[in-house]
């Protein structure tokens, strides 16, 4: 999977620059707010933090990337992979509930 930025250099330079705390604290705002719409899940859903460091972690590893162009702020970039993992975390926990339902 290709990387969001132009280049490793490009990103190392926005990562030197970052205010973390900053981004961190409005990623698990985020990320908080996007978990809030799955209530109803919440006992399968990891924590806001969880999906920060996974995000960082994974764009820093260069795991996972966001899937739109390499002019993105940092925030930007890992607000869409927060929301990714959020989402395939819905869809698992979703399919694991059908599941036990129709075995049940």
């Amino acid at each position: 999977m290709s990387n969001i930025y132009d280049s490793s250099a490009q990103l190392a330079e926005l990562v030197e620059e970052a205010d973390w705390l900053e981004i961190t604290r409005r990623l698990l705002a985020y990320a908080t707010f996007e978990l809030s719409q799955y209530a109803s899940l919440k006992d399968e859903m990891r924590t806001p933090h969880d999906y920060v460091v996974k995000a960082v972690t994974s764009l820093l590893d260069g795991e996972l990337t966001s899937s739109r162009g390499g002019d993105k702020p940092l925030f930007k970039a890992l607000a869409v992979i927060v929301a990714r993992l959020i989402r395939e975390d819905v869809e698992q926990a979703r399919r694991s509930m059908v599941s036990v339902i129709q075995t049940g």
